[in-house]
């Protein structure tokens, strides 16, 4: 850019290379990211988190080496990682199956004294209970208050759709239902939709019956795969019912 002639700044390279990462432009992306680098324009955070989380790069990618070196390189160069540039890395690694490093990153983010928001804690539950670790889901769900993040109806369906899907856990999850409609955190239409088939699941569907009739009464409707599930789990008699 520079060797054409045309003066450049942070915020240039920054919609350059966000631009070729949407369009799949690996290399060009790289070829400014180190261009600005050799014309002393030092890079910002929002330089290395672009990258980091490209839809072909690194994060979005799966190339998590990659990812952690630039992330890296990013507090080398003195530079303080925002609380979405951990997200990212937070999802990557979980998603990834690297729950040990996400946990390490996440307790990096709480002495390093960053704000752990809404969507931190959304990402590690989440990351938790698609991994099977059902125990650090709750311990860490406990935790929220304790921070002065309070959870919210996301917050809880990310966590009873994890109870349910263990197969064992159908009381737990009940009572987290209870608990968040007591707090006033009504249930969505997405929300419901977890409730109706965990029940289904765990053969109980007088109570996933009971959860679509308080549906119906809030104006939702099932999503088409809650329907079938229930078109093709409830007797004949139930379905009369409906």
């Amino acid at each position: 850019m520079v060797s054409r002639g045309i003066s450049a700044d942070v915020t240039t390279y920054n919609s350059m290379i966000h631009g070729h990462c949407l369009h799949g432009q690996q290399e060009e992306a790289r070829r400014y990211f180190d261009e600005m680098m050799d014309h002393g324009i030092s890079p910002d955070v929002v330089n290395f988190s672009i990258l980091i989380d490209s839809p072909v790069w690194y994060c979005k990618n799966r190339k998590l080496g990659g990812a952690m070196q630039l992330f890296k390189k990013m507090k080398q160069n003195g530079l303080k990682p925002t609380t979405i540039t951990y997200n990212m890395l937070l999802r990557a690694l979980l998603q990834d199956g690297r729950v040990r490093a996400a946990k390490n990153l996440f307790n990096e983010m709480e002495t390093s004294g960053l704000f752990l928001n809404i969507v931190t804690y959304g990402t590690m539950l989440d990351g938790y209970c698609k991994n099977g670790k059902m125990d650090e889901a709750i311990a860490l769900f406990e935790s929220m208050e304790d921070t002065g993040v309070s959870a919210n109806e996301y917050i809880y369906s990310i966590l009873i759709h994890g109870l349910f899907r263990t197969g064992s856990m159908s009381l737990e999850a009940e009572k987290l239902i209870t608990e968040m409609e007591e707090k006033g955190c009504l249930p969505t239409g997405r929300a419901y939709d977890i409730i109706i088939r965990g029940f289904l699941m765990a053969k109980e569907n007088y109570k996933a019956l009971h959860f679509l009739r308080k549906m119906r009464v809030q104006e939702f409707v099932p999503s088409d795969s809650v329907i079938f599930f229930l078109v093709n789990t409830l007797s004949a008699d139930e379905l009369k019912d409906l």
